[in-house]
């Protein structure tokens, strides 16, 4: 591929839509995972401070691109869409998530100077099993936070979502990312 297929290729790109993918992804992942790493795996701090920036990082800049481009292939693939139920929606996105976490947070870990390879197993397992709980919803939360922001027609959103001003709409959103962000500054401030 040459520079000028991949300018176009970025072009192509919806921004708004990869930063609010990102923005929930890094909202739910962080609250959730901080204290699985520090009170039930026994990662220092800094070590699992550094997993969530580096997943962060990883979330914006590139992987949540791979996340979400995937995981609409398989959504196609297995025709699930406009009209599908929210189980069968949450089935999938479940499984998605798990086996695509599975497969990238061995790697996350090593990069953040994790050197316990039980650690490591058993937070890949974690993160696996937490897929398998946490998946369906996190992608319900990016559907309709795609919604909120006006990426995307409303499809999966509660009707009382639809109806609510622009204002409103950009009020809840932001609310949905600053819970869990606060959540997880005081979690390391106070644990």
């Amino acid at each position: 591929m040459n520079i000028r297929e991949s300018a176009a290729r970025l072009r192509r790109v919806n921004w708004r839509r990869h930063i609010t993918d990102a923005t929930v992804l890094s909202s739910v992942q962080n609250v959730v995972l901080a204290p699985i790493e520090t009170l039930v795996l026994d990662m220092t701090n800094e070590v699992s401070i550094k997993s969530r920036l580096i997943g962060t990082a990883l979330t914006f800049f590139g992987m949540t691109y791979v996340y979400v481009g995937l995981r609409d292939r398989s959504r196609r693939l297995f025709h699930i869409g406009k009209g599908t139920s929210e189980l069968v929606y949450g089935v999938h996105d479940a499984l998605y998530t798990a086996v695509y976490l599975g497969t990238i947070t061995p790697p996350c870990y090593l990069l953040s100077g994790e050197t316990d390879l039980e650690k490591i197993a058993l937070a890949t397992v974690g993160t696996i099993v937490g897929s398998l709980s946490l998946g369906g919803p996190v992608n319900y939360l990016m559907d309709v936070a795609e919604e909120l922001v006006g990426v995307k027609e409303p499809e999966r959103s509660p009707q009382w979502v639809r109806d609510l001003s622009l204002k409103a709409k950009r009020r809840v959103a932001a609310a949905g990312v600053a819970v869990p962000t606060i959540a997880t500054i005081a979690f390391y401030m106070f644990k």
